[in-house]
């Protein structure tokens, strides 16, 4: 990437001054530094073939504009002679601030390319470099919430005119003060009104020379609101603020334009240190002023500055009565007044500024989203009130941006230890305010009680100026006067799904059949975004095996949100095969008919309407039913082999709880999971969860009831694939056997069955030797598959030390597992066998 060409325009006033910013500069490494003696030559030294900045002395928009016309890959960097003083010493925190502005300039990539709306004008005086950054003026700007500037009139987007203002507004009273005082100063102490009016350059005006310059300043500023920075302009239009509102405001925006206003408010306070303005003060300062407490009453008032957090009293001094307390601006109107962009802005606050992610195409799930998130904030009276029933994710953003609003994005969770919760949140809605965004917090679910009280005054403070508050959890304190909208995560249908995956894989040259994009769309619930990103993620990375394309899809999103599992279920491997499982060809057939309704579900039930024919949803569910070992745990694991998806177990043990609600939401988390991964969800032993409901004869029987009845609603409601097992198929309540799609049944293998299962039992690497007779123990033995393989695997154990595993071996860890299971007859009836096996 080439470096930006960085002109310095002479001559400067000041030679330490351009040595000092040339030597920044070039140290940053992103600049190559060149010097021009007077304005034609810096003229001479623009390029085409990268980014150039050309920092000058002095404010001159005509030839600023001119080199602006010229090409579009030049900006401009003005600064007055304040400006300059304000950066003079190299070592000045100033000069780095005007160095990032200069890094941060937004100009084309390319030469031509883009050039309306790119800020390319800076204005830059003492107090941006103070205050942190300067303020872009945009050639053909878009508007206050535009990523490249706060859009305003070239000519006039510097804060002169507000400066005239405040300082003839402090001059007024400093002149009055003058006049009374006769002490003199002391240096490093105390500042005389003399002085105060001095360094605001008014000492020779006259009192109808500061009446008229006030005047005229006046109108402008407050009466006509022209050539006042656009952040300043658009809290006055969206707060709606009055006159006399607007007066205060800019006074207590004064200490952060310059730092003299700043000391001349510590004159008129008599108090150096207090140099934010106080209601004491600005009665003072007001054109009528009526009594502090009078003001008092008026910031105090519902909808005052006050309230909607425009100004923040200073409460560190307890001391200090509530008139005398300093009033500072918002930290969020301060922020966007300096930020090179609102984007920016919203960076510095702790939030995110979202906007359209481009041309991506919505699906008509997202589009109707939009509308109703439309809708809703149409019909609010006040701001819209919109909660997610489904959060997580970025879908919003995408429905968002399909509505045409942009979203302020903050994380409560992040809140910094020490911040309150309501000031941070007053800053996001200032934000949000300001640029004509929605509001979007998240975390609200893991608030306290005293912060959702908080949160709730804050939302009512900013009701009207916001367009919607929008929020991941319920919350009674922003919702006791209203009801919510609620937003459900948009999902497109199946057949939006068919499309968006066999497109991204042909885009990505990977090869699926129109059965294996229609199986991918039944079971996996991704967006737009998520598929391309799971098909590009496939794409790209190396494949040691040579698995089906499908199953790495899969794969890959069983993990795209990167979701921890919740302690209520854990992954479970699958490293089972349909050879592996020995089971009569009838309940084998019902495995496959379970994989088939589980991947043609697109074909039968989208588009041949079948959907409409259900009653209990599209999901597949069953029951696989016998004794235990019988192979119940081993067929879903072959089952989820076999479609490529993620097993999940249900942990009982985590489940289930004492507590009233945590079992319904621990259920609820687990479908959850399952839904979102596209995994096939395990009930083992489901007897815990699935039994029978009783007669209620005490409250333990009636929340008893009240889990299965919630039990039965997620079922029903969800959509994938989710087995339960049982030893014994009684213990399930009739409401779940009625709506469950399959039932298949594991009985005790017959002696052909268990003899296959011996053979299986042991890998084929292990050493077997030839008195093995499976036959024989097939024939004897009433045994289940559990107990055989358990069986093999302490023969195997037993034999590690000698060259191979024998039939002693085998028999006497038959006789320690049938002791075990009570089986003491079938025991004695191997001991002659297990006599002359250890004879041999």
């Amino acid at each position: 990437m080439s470096r930006t060409r960085a002109i310095l325009a002479g001559p400067f006033a000041s030679s330490p001054f351009a040595n000092g910013l040339r030597m920044l500069l070039t140290g940053s490494g992103r600049f190559d530094t060149i010097e021009a003696p007077d304005r034609e030559t810096a003229e001479d030294l623009l390029v085409e073939d990268r980014p150039v900045v050309v920092i000058a002395e002095g404010i001159e928009l005509g030839w600023a504009r001119e080199l602006l016309d010229r090409a579009g890959n030049v900006s401009v960097v003005l600064l007055d002679d304040a400006g300059r003083r304000a950066v003079m010493a190299v070592d000045d925190p100033g000069a780095g601030n005007l160095v990032r502005l200069i890094e941060e300039l937004g100009v084309p990539a390319r030469p031509g390319e883009g050039a309306d709306g790119v800020a390319r004008l800076h204005l830059v005086d003492a107090a941006d470099t103070l205050a942190g950054d300067s303020r872009p003026i945009p050639v053909g700007g878009r508007g206050l919430a535009s990523d490249s500037a706060m859009a305003t009139d070239p000519a006039s987007a510097d804060l002169t005119a507000v400066s005239t203002w405040v300082s003839s507004v402090l001059g007024m009273r400093l002149r009055e003060r003058a006049e009374r005082h006769g002490e003199p100063s002391f240096a490093g102490w105390t500042v005389s009104p003399e002085e105060a009016l001095a360094s605001l350059g008014l000492e020779d005006c006259t009192d109808d020379e500061l009446r008229g310059r006030l005047a005229e300043a006046d109108a402008r500023v407050v009466g006509e609101r022209r050539d006042i920075p656009d952040v300043i302009a658009a809290a006055a239009s969206t707060f709606d603020l009055s006159d006399s509102e607007l007066r205060i405001l800019l006074v207590a925006m004064a200490p952060e334009l310059d730092g003299r206003f700043g000391v001349a408010m510590g004159v008129l306070h008599d108090d150096l240190g207090r140099r934010r303005p106080s209601m004491t003060l600005l009665d003072e300062l007001g054109t009528t002023p009526s009594g502090a407490w009078r003001c008092r009453q008026e910031l105090n008032a519902p909808g005052s500055l006050l309230d909607r957090g425009l100004l923040v009293p200073d409460r560190r001094d307890r001391t200090l009565p509530l008139v005398e307390v300093g009033l500072s601006p918002s930290p969020a109107l301060v922020t966007a007044l300096f930020a090179p962009t609102m984007t920016a802005a919203a960076r510095a606050t702790g939030a995110r500024l979202l906007r359209s992610p481009g041309t991506e195409a919505s699906t008509g799930a997202e589009q109707r989203a939009a509308e109703r998130l439309s809708a809703a904030i149409a019909g609010a009276s006040g701001t819209a009130l919109v909660r997610l029933a489904e959060p997580g994710g970025r879908w919003l953003e995408r429905v968002a941006a399909e509505a045409g609003v942009a979203l302020v994005e903050g994380d409560l969770a992040t809140v910094a230890t020490g911040h309150s919760v309501d000031e941070v949140v007053a800053n996001w809605a200032c934000l949000a305010a300001l640029t004509g965004s929605v509001l979007h917090l998240r975390g609200v679910g893991g608030l306290a009680a005293p912060d959702r009280r908080h949160l709730g005054e804050v939302f009512r403070s900013f009701d009207g100026p916001l367009l919607a508050l929008v929020y991941d959890a319920p919350c009674p304190e922003l919702e006791h006067d209203r009801t919510a909208v609620m937003l459900s995560r948009p999902q497109p249908d199946v057949e939006e799904r068919i499309g968006l995956w066999a497109e991204a894989a042909s885009s990505r040259g990977l090869h699926l059949t129109d059965v294996e994009a229609a199986a991918l769309a039944s079971t996996l619930p991704l967006g737009p975004p998520e598929i391309a990103d799971v098909v590009d993620r496939c794409a790209d990375q190396p494949w040691e095996s040579d698995e089906p394309t499908p199953r790495r899809l899969r794969q890959l999103a069983a993990v795209l949100d990167h979701e921890e599992l919740p302690p209520s279920v854990r992954s479970v491997a699958t490293r089972f095969t349909w050879d592996d499982l020995v089971l009569a060809d009838k309940a084998k057939a019902e495995l496959r008919s379970i994989a088939a309704h589980f991947t043609r579900s697109a074909s039968v039930l989208d588009r041949w309407g079948f959907l409409d024919r259900l009653t209990y949803g599209r999901g597949v569910s069953a029951l696989f039913c016998g004794p235990s070992g019988t192979g119940k745990t081993m067929a879903a694991q072959v089952l989820a082999r076999d479609l490529g998806v993620e097993l999940l177990l249900v942990d009982l043990s985590r489940t289930v709880s004492k507590y009233l609600g945590e079992t319904e939401k621990n259920i609820d988390t687990a479908f959850g999971v399952a839904e979102r991964r596209g995994a096939l969800l395990l009930f083992d032993e489901a007897d815990a969860l699935f039994g029978k409901r009783s007669d209620v004869k005490d409250a333990h029987d009636r929340h008893a009831n009240v889990e299965v009845a919630y039990l039965l609603q997620r079922m029903e409601a969800f959509e994938g694939i989710a087995i339960l097992t049982t030893n014994l198929k009684q213990n399930i309540d009739d409401a779940f056997l009625r709506r469950l799609r399959f039932l298949v049944d594991f009985p005790q293998p017959d002696a052909e069955a268990r003899e296959a299962i011996w053979q299986r039992a042991f890998p084929s690497r292990a050493p077997l030797a030839e008195d093995i007779d499976f036959g024989f123990l097939a024939r004897r033995l009433q045994l289940t598959g559990g107990t055989i393989q358990q069986i093999a695997l302490h023969s195997a154990f037993a034999a590690v030390d000698g060259e191979s595993i024998q039939m002693r071996h085998v028999l006497a860890a038959t006789q320690r597992e049938l002791d075990k299971l009570g089986m003491f007859d079938a025991g004695r009836a191997l001991e002659a066998r297990a006599a002359r096996a250890g004879a041999a």
